[in-house]
């Protein structure tokens, strides 16, 4: 994108403007002319800087989600799974472990009361 916002400045400073072009002049720059020192070429930075935000592309690869809109939406709210819950394993004298769920706001709870939450495994 930089490259060719770099060519289209180029194109107007030199003033070998090419018709296809023509929009994207009007949207990323703004040309000032005056009789005595040229033309001007200031780009619009907040222009720039939205269509950066939205610029490219990622993969997003699944063997068991077929469908491209449940895929993304997958993708999406992965993180907050991870936010929300956790799962221990606690080790108990003389017995097999033993698996819970700890959630976010029990951790928070051994923090208040000064106990160091289990470890998990």
């Amino acid at each position: 994108m930089t490259r060719q916002l770099l060519v289209f400045q180029k194109e107007l400073q030199e003033g070998s403007r090419k018709p296809e072009h023509a929009k994207q002049y009007e949207k990323y720059f703004h040309v000032h002319e005056t009789p005595v020192r040229g033309s001007k070429v200031v780009a619009k930075q907040s222009a720039i800087i939205e269509a950066k935000k939205n610029y490219g592309f990622f993969a997003l690869i699944s063997n068991e989600v077929k469908d491209p809109i449940e895929a993304l939406n997958t993708y999406r709210n992965k993180d907050l799974v991870y936010q929300l819950d956790g799962i221990e394993c606690f080790g108990r004298p003389g017995r097999d472990l033993h698996v819970v769920e700890v959630t976010t706001s029990q951790q928070e709870l051994f923090q208040k009361l000064g106990v160091m939450p289990p470890s998990s495994l």
